[in-house]
């Protein structure tokens, strides 16, 4: 059973193939994925390590978690799914109905005519 760790505080100079080697010291690596922003390609400073077996995961993140890699301390956790974005949250503010959208002539002369 594959085991997803979460991997933050990461160098943004970091690679997939240096996690696969730090993560390596603890069982074997099925994939890494580094988080990266949509808009400008760049590292999040985040990724997810999928480990082999959860006695690997439980290993690798006790000993990492806090441990300095490269002049930052990681935090190495396992990793949450994410929560359902379909069922609105009950902290979230309600959506401001649009006003209705304000139909002038096409004609401004005609307009001014038939105003009272």
């Amino acid at each position: 059973m594959t085991v997803n760790l979460y991997v933050g505080n990461l160098p943004y100079t970091v690679s997939e193939s240096d996690l696969t080697t730090l993560f390596a010291g603890f069982g074997r690596v099925d994939g890494v994925r580094i988080i990266h922003d949509s808009v400008s390609g760049r590292p999040k400073g985040y990724a997810f390590v999928a480990m082999a077996t959860k006695a690997d995961a439980d290993k690798a993140a006790h000993r990492l978690n806090g441990k300095d890699f490269r002049g930052r301390k990681l935090k190495v956790s396992e990793a949450r799914r994410k929560k359902d974005q379909s069922a609105p949250s009950a902290r979230r503010q309600p959506l401001r109905q649009a006003r209705p959208q304000v139909r002038f002539p096409s004609d401004w002369s005609t307009w001014r005519k038939q105003r009272p």
